[in-house]
């Protein structure tokens, strides 16, 4: 599960407090495995409309077992029906690491028990599919392994949804997991270009995927920003041009597009205190300061 920060049951990150109230806005909340203390109102009187959980699972010579994709599956069920009953939108994300030297058929495999456990355990909380999303890994294999070209990783990743994920569920949002900028396009380019069912909007919910290059442009100083705000819509638009399944390339060029993101045993850290805030949310607030930044001025002090 997601660790917890310090004291504090959720904090806010990307734009929750930045963008008008009328709008959907992103959250991710990190809190105690006592769901029970979950406590969103905050959040919604703030225009919080969306919440995220991170389960994460890892593939080895016995694992992951059973008994802990259950568990994993048990733990985003009943934040959902949370979510749900306080008027939020769970994004359930089971991630399955890419580490290792597995094949794709093994990633497959476990990514179908994975999700099947997620849909018995969602049914089970009665929560409502068609007001949820999913943020899944892609089906590619292990990092230790030989890549395989978008259009396996596509036929592997949508035949595993197809097995398990109902068509009640309107969009599939992935993660990066680790992929270059432009691999983890390309791979979305051709799963949109696949020929059969999909009943879900097949999307992104990129992190590093979507940032590194503009990370990269910037470097930290005033007189890159339009230089990163130029590298940051790039990938925007390729991304949403591989939604469509018409990316046809063209952003490939970039500085640091095609960098392998992967980090062994990639884990989120924690700080605890005051602050209480994650290496991945400073990115995000990174990028908010590159992308606008009169926004900076009105992030919540923690």
């Amino acid at each position: 599960m997601s660790a917890y920060c310090g004291q504090y049951h959720g904090i806010i990150s990307l734009d929750a407090v930045a963008l008008p109230r009328e709008l959907s806005v992103f959250i991710k909340l990190r809190y105690r495995y006592a769901f029970g203390d979950l406590v969103v109102s905050r959040w919604i009187r703030d225009g919080a409309r969306f919440a995220k959980w991170r389960a994460v699972l890892k593939i080895g010579p016995n694992e992951p077992s059973q008994l802990s994709i259950n568990a994993n599956a048990d733990g985003l069920a009943r934040y959902a029906i949370i979510c749900q009953e306080n008027g939020l939108v769970p994004i359930v994300e089971p991630e399955i690491l890419v580490d290792g030297p597995h094949d794709i058929k093994k990633c497959a495999d476990v990514t179908e028990r994975v999700l099947a456990a997620c849909y018995k355990a969602l049914n089970d909380h009665h929560v409502l599919l068609e007001g949820t999303l999913l943020k899944p890994n892609m089906v590619t294999p292990g990092s230790e392994s030989a890549k395989v070209a978008p259009e396996v990783v596509a036929e592997h990743t949508v035949r595993a949804l197809q097995r398990t994920v109902p068509a009640a569920v309107p969009a599939i949002v992935f993660l990066s997991g680790g992929q270059s900028e432009e691999e983890a396009t390309l791979n979305l380019n051709a799963m949109n270009k696949l020929k059969g069912k999909k009943p879900w909007s097949l999307s992104f919910s990129f992190g590093r995927a979507l940032q590194q290059s503009t990370l990269k442009a910037w470097a930290g100083k005033e007189g890159n920003i339009d230089k990163a705000r130029t590298a940051f819509l790039a990938r925007c638009k390729a991304n949403s041009e591989a939604t469509l399944g018409t990316y046809k390339g063209d952003a490939a060029g970039g500085e640091g597009v095609s960098e392998s993101l992967h980090v062994k045993d990639y884990n989120i850290p924690v700080n605890e205190g005051p602050q209480c805030m994650t290496e991945y949310e400073t990115r995000i607030r990174i990028i908010h300061h590159v992308i606008d930044p009169h926004m900076a001025q009105r992030w919540i002090q923690f």
